[in-house]
Formats: C-alpha cells, sequence, structure tokens
C-alpha cells in the first residue's frame, strides 16, 4: 500500500468542493477532508456555510483532517483562504502527518494562511482571525502622497534693466543624466541628502530691493524649477517605499526558506521515525506470525490424530449398531409375519359373525317392514272411513300443550273435527276426546287427492333420495359419462361420452374419483347421471309390468342385501321436495311437510330407487343407455 495521499478515487467531489470555496459559493464557505477508513483515499467529510465557528464543530479528536475555508480579512474586507491540517492522534500515528499535509497543501493551492491544529485552541476562530489580521500585507492602505504645504517664497522686486531668461539646455541634460551611474541601494535606509540652503541675505537689502521694483509673478524658470524639485521628492519617496517593500519582501522570503527547511527537516525524522517503527512493528509481525503457524500446525496434527482415532471408534460402533439393526429386521419380520395371520383369523372370525348379523337383521327389517305395512294400510282405511264426518288430519310431529286451550299430539295420531280457525292454528278433537288448538303445520289433512302425487315431483323426490344415498357412500359404483372430459392435472382422468367410469367414490361435492376405460384412477367432475352399485338386485327381481307394488316389495326384500340405499331409509329421514329440509318419515304412505308439499313413505321410497336401480343397471349392461337422466337429482 502506497505511504501518500491519494486524490484520485474521489478527486470530482474534492475538486468541486474546493473550486466552491475558492470562486467564493455563497453555500459553501469551508470544506472538511479525511481519509476512507483504512486507506490513505482522501475524501470530502463535510462542507458548509456557517463560518468558523460551525467548522470547529467539525474536528474529531483521533483522527487526522484538513480543512479550507474562506474568511474575510477585517482590515481589507477581502476573501483570504486558510488551509487547515488538524492531528489530534497519538504519536504513534503522526509520522506520515507533515508529508501528508505537504501533499495536500499541493493539491489545495492558493491559501494565505496555513495553520498546524494539534489542539483545540488553534482552531479557535478568534486566533484564525488574528492570524490573518498579522499576515503580511494586510495592514497596509493605498498610500495618497499629499503635497506638503510650502512656504511661498517672496516676491522679488524686478530688476529695472532687463535680463535674458535662460532656456535649459535639454539635450546637455540628458547627456549628464544617462552619464551618471546608479549607486546601489543599501540595505539600510538613509536619509535623502538635501543641499544646504544658502544664507538668507541682510533684510535691508531685500527691503531695498523691494522699495525699488514692483511686484510680479514667478517668472518660467522659477516654476519649472519648482516643478523639477517636487518631481525629483516624488521619486525619492516612491524609490524608498520601493527599498522598503523589497526588504520585506526579502525578510519574508528568507522566512519562507527557514520555515521550509525546518519543515522538511521535521518530515525528514518523522518519516525516519516512521519507517523505524513500521519496521520494528514489520519484525514484531513476522514473529507473531511465525509464532502462529508454528502453533496452528500443532494444533492441526493434534486435530488430525483425535479425528484419526474418533472415525475409528465410530467404525467400530457403526459396525455393531449394523449387527444389532440386522438382527432385530429379523426379528420385527418375523413378528409382523405372525402379527398378520393373527390379523387374518380375526377378520376372517369377524367376516363371519358380520354375515351372521347381516342376516338376522335382514329377517328383522323384513318381519319389521310387513308390520308396519299392514298398520298403514289399517290407518288408511280408518281415516278413509271417518273422513265423512268432518275433516281429519295426522300428526306429523309430536307437540306438548303450552296452554289450557291447547291440546298434545303424539306422533301418528288421528285428529278429528278439525276446524281451520286462522293461518297457523287450527281446532280439533284428539284420540283421547279433548277439544283444543293445535299448529297446523304438526298434522297432515287425510284426503283421497292426497295420493295423487304429480309424476314429475315424485321422479324428483325419488332422485333427491337417491342423490343423498349416493353421496353418502363411498364404494363400488358406476357411471356413464354424459359428456367427453380431458384431464387438466396429473390426478385427473379422460373419457368420452359414453364411456362407463367404474369403482367410484365420492371426494367432494363439485369431484369424484374413479377408473377410467384405459385403467387409469383419477379425478373428474361431477356427473349429471348418478352412479349405481353393481348389480345391487339379482336377475329374479325384475319387475314385471303384471305384478303389484306388493309383490315387487315382498321380492326386494327378500332379495336386497342391507346397503346404503336401504341404510338411509332406515334412518327415517327423508328431504322435501319443495323446501328440501330434512324431515323425518311419519309411518303413512303419503306425508305432508311444514311447507305444505307432500313426500314419500320411506318404504315407497325403497321401492322406487330399487326399481330404477335395477333398470339403470340393466341398461348399462345392454349398453343402450341415453344421454338423457331418468330423473335430475
Amino acid at each position: 500500500m502506497s505511504l501518500s495521499v491519494n486524490f484520485n478515487v474521489h478527486s470530482k467531489a474534492l475538486l468541486s468542493s474546493y473550486q466552491a470555496v475558492l470562486n467564493g459559493d455563497k453555500d459553501t464557505e469551508w470544506v472538511v477532508y479525511g481519509y476512507d477508513k483504512g486507506g490513505n483515499d482522501l475524501k470530502v467529510l463535510e462542507k458548509g456555510a456557517g463560518g468558523l465557528e460551525e467548522l470547529v464543530e467539525e474536528f474529531n479528536d483521533g483522527r487526522i483532517q484538513y480543512a479550507f475555508v474562506r474568511v474575510i480579512d477585517p482590515n481589507t474586507e477581502l476573501p483570504k483562504f486558510v488551509l487547515i491540517g488538524w492531528v489530534r492522534v497519538p504519536e504513534i500515528k503522526k509520522g506520515l502527518f507533515n508529508s501528508h499535509f505537504n501533499e495536500v497543501s499541493k493539491f489545495l493551492k492558493g491559501y494565505h494562511l496555513q495553520i498546524n491544529a494539534r489542539s483545540e485552541a488553534d482552531v479557535d476562530p478568534d486566533y484564525i482571525m488574528k492570524r490573518i489580521s498579522e499576515s503580511g500585507g494586510s495592514k497596509y492602505s493605498i498610500n495618497v502622497n499629499k503635497e506638503r504645504a510650502r512656504k511661498e517664497e517672496p516676491i522679488l522686486p524686478v530688476n529695472s534693466v532687463y535680463e535674458r531668461v535662460k532656456i535649459p539646455d535639454i539635450t546637455a541634460q540628458r547627456q549628464s543624466s544617462s552619464r551618471e551611474q546608479i549607486k546601489p541601494v543599501s540595505s539600510v535606509y538613509q536619509p535623502v541628502q538635501l543641499p544646504k540652503p544658502k544664507p538668507l541675505g541682510k533684510f535691508s537689502t531685500w527691503t531695498e530691493r523691494a522699495e525699488n521694483s514692483t511686484p510680479s509673478g514667478p517668472s518660467p524658470a522659477e516654476l519649472k524649477a519648482r516643478r523639477e524639485r517636487e518631481r525629483a521628492e516624488k521619486e525619492e519617496r516612491e524609490r524608498i517605499e520601493s527599498e522598503e517593500k523589497a526588504r520585506k519582501d526579502r525578510e519574508e522570503k528568507a522566512r519562507q526558506l527557514r520555515e521550509e527547511k525546518e519543515k522538511k527537516e521535521r518530515q525528514e525524522k518523522e518519516r525516519k521515525m516512521f519507517e523505524e517503527e513500521e519496521r520494528k512493528g514489520s519484525e514484531e509481525k513476522e514473529r507473531k506470525r511465525t509464532e502462529k503457524e508454528e502453533r496452528e500446525k500443532i494444533e492441526r496434527e493434534e486435530r488430525e490424530r483425535l479425528e484419526a482415532e474418533r472415525l475409528e471408534t465410530e467404525l467400530k460402533k457403526l459396525e455393531i449398531e449394523e449387527a444389532e439393526r440386522r438382527e432385530q429386521d429379523e426379528r420385527e419380520e418375523m413378528d409382523r409375519i405372525e402379527h398378520e395371520k393373527e390379523l387374518q383369523r380375526q377378520r376372517e372370525t369377524e367376516e363371519r359373525e358380520e354375515r351372521q348379523r347381516l342376516e338376522y337383521e335382514r329377517e328383522q327389517e323384513q318381519q319389521e317392514a310387513e308390520r308396519l305395512l299392514l298398520e298403514q294400510e289399517q290407518q288408511i282405511a280408518e281415516v278413509s272411513a271417518e273422513s265423512a264426518g268432518g275433516m281429519t288430519a295426522v300428526v306429523q310431529f309430536s307437540y306438548d300443550a303450552a296452554e289450557d286451550n291447547e291440546i298434545p299430539l303424539r306422533e301418528g295420531e288421528i285428529i278429528r273435527d278439525i276446524v281451520p280457525l286462522d293461518e297457523g292454528w287450527w281446532q280439533g278433537v284428539g284420540e283421547d276426546g279433548r277439544t283444543g288448538l293445535f299448529p297446523a303445520n304438526y298434522v297432515e289433512i287425510v284426503e283421497s287427492v292426497a295420493s295423487e302425487q304429480p309424476i314429475e315431483e315424485t321422479q324428483e323426490v325419488e332422485a333427491e333420495l337417491v342423490q343423498q344415498t349416493v353421496d353418502s357412500s363411498q364404494g363400488n359404483y358406476i357411471a356413464k359419462a354424459l359428456f367427453d372430459y380431458g384431464a387438466g392435472e396429473e390426478n385427473e382422468i379422460s373419457f368420452q361420452d359414453g364411456a362407463i367410469i367404474t369403482d367410484i367414490e365420492f371426494v367432494s361435492d363439485d369431484w369424484w374419483q374413479g377408473k377410467a376405460p384405459d385403467g387409469k384412477v383419477g379425478l373428474f367432475p361431477e356427473l349429471q347421471e348418478t352412479p349405481v352399485p353393481l348389480n345391487p338386485i339379482s336377475e329374479q327381481v325384475l319387475p314385471q309390468s303384471s305384478m303389484s307394488v306388493t309383490s315387487v316389495v315382498s321380492q326386494v326384500s327378500t332379495e336386497v342385501q342391507p346397503n346404503q340405499l336401504t341404510r338411509q331409509v332406515q334412518n327415517n329421514k327423508a328431504r322435501c321436495f319443495k323446501c328440501r329440509a330434512k324431515i323425518p318419515l311419519a309411518k303413512q304412505t303419503i306425508n305432508k311437510c311444514r311447507c305444505g308439499d307432500y313426500y314419500f313413505d320411506r318404504y315407497l321410497f325403497v321401492i322406487l330407487i330399487l326399481f330404477e336401480v335395477w333398470l339403470i343397471d340393466n341398461l348399462i349392461n345392454k349398453n343402450i343407455f341415453t344421454s338423457v337422466s331418468f330423473f335430475d337429482p
């Protein structure tokens, strides 16, 4: 690294700030320079227009800084420039300051005063202004030659006899003046040697002359002589002033030479001291580096030895652990095989018990269905017989009387002699003979027209139940595509219109998962056609046109095993076709929701659903499935 100051890195900023101070920029009266951290690159630290008072605040202890400032000389009212070198650092760091300050002074030229500041007193504003006032040429002012008043010479009387005026010989005067040699100027001031005045004449003689002559003005010769005398005096004064100025210049130059010599001697001395310190520092660094390398070499060898021992120990440990792991894996594999055998035996036992339980439940359900169907037919017959005596209704939901004028309701109870009092409350007679009010939406009027449910509504209701059953199941279902679909993601499948999708699982409301005809399993959008289980009804259950509803129910109950469809109905829940509300199923074949619409009995739902499931499956197997859905879910 070079020991000299580097002005190249920040040269643009250095020159612009220096020129701003030098050219009298009102926004820049001073600039403070310093070094980049860890180098000798000079840069601009701060600049401002607050005068010396603001500049003093920018000098910091422990740093070498330089300042170039513009001040106004109080004597001449002219701008003067001051270069300040701030060196408040330890002695060990002062080695390069003088040489660097010399380089900075050559870069920041045009200053009138240079100050080496080693303390805050050296940069005090009053001290700097005092130095400016005392600097050479500051106290000088323009000399104005004032002609001293001279005593007027007495006017001599004019002689009565004419005297010819002597005309000076200019050529002779030039020759005489050219032959005069200029004497060497002495360094010591000598007063001007003037010719001694001649003795004055007697007063009586002058009086006599004055009396005998008339007064007149000075002659041309006298005027010329007077002008020559004044010119000589002026030249003498100028000569004296020039000699004085030359003497002071010589003294100033001699002083500067002495200071320059002393400065060079100090710089040389400081340079030698710095080189000596650098040499000692280099030797110390080299010694420390050698010691550090030796120490690191010993430590590295020790670490390598310990690392080799550790690796050998870990290798032996790994071999032992590997042998133990192999033995453990063998034991776990044997235990796993034994556990799988035990699980297989348990699964076989559970499946056998499950088959027995399902068979028993099927028998119980068949008996319960026959019993409930018989009860419903009897109740419908009773309601039909009693309808002639007044409006009759069947209680759909239980209700506890809240007032004395109300009657309690039990699900399935028959209410007779109903009188509609208002839209929400009716009056009737219960089975216990009590007459009172009850909510109208808790009962359903028994009329012959109630069984005439529209075909479209029936289809929509049964489709809703089938859709609920399908949505709640996750099993082996199939469906036929009603449109083409191309996979948009890697986990989706592609198919064409009419393709059969098998193994359907309902992962969400909008997306299903199944197996495409090419065997790929993935997601696809929800199909408009409701999926059905594979072969849920045997061929022997095929409904014939000549069969009655009762015969179909009988065959279904004997052939169909419990599945999602029957479990859905067994939960005694249905969904209203109009308001889509989930409501409990009553015992009657045809029931009415609170909204006023009708829904079917759970057993009638079983008949319709199982018939359509069989029909869809049969059509799929014969490849005559059309794109039109049999019902809209």
